[in-house]
């Protein structure tokens, strides 16, 4: 069985942007000429560089709009078997690490409605 990924944008494959394999969770962001639309996963608001602090502050976020709008976490569900794409440093975990969790159906959050 495949499981959802973490990879840095960095070490996408080239066109991994028409592969829909390949899902952006970051922030909006341009590079270059490529503009990337920001993913309800992305971050918004600034994080400690210290990967175990960014990622007790996103699960924390994470937690609270899952209790404000489910939705967030159905989505998340629906990004199993996939390539989640996003700035964070290569090697460390990140919210897309958490997003990768609940995909793969590690991680439940009191008030959230499992699919």
């Amino acid at each position: 069985m495949t499981t959802t990924v973490v990879i840095n944008i960095r070490d996408a494959p080239p066109s991994w942007q028409s592969n829909p394999m390949y899902v952006y969770i970051g922030s909006p962001r341009m590079e270059g000429d490529i503009e990337y639309d920001g993913s309800p996963f992305g971050t918004p608001f600034s994080v400690p560089k210290d990967g175990d602090s960014a990622v007790a502050i996103w699960m924390k976020y994470l937690h609270q709009i899952t209790r404000e709008c489910g939705e967030i976490f159905d989505q998340a569900q629906e990004l199993d078997q996939t390539v989640l794409v996003c700035d964070c440093e290569s090697g460390r975990w990140c919210h897309g690490t958490i997003v990768a969790g609940v995909a793969n159906g590690h991680l439940q959050f009191e008030g959230a409605v499992s699919a």
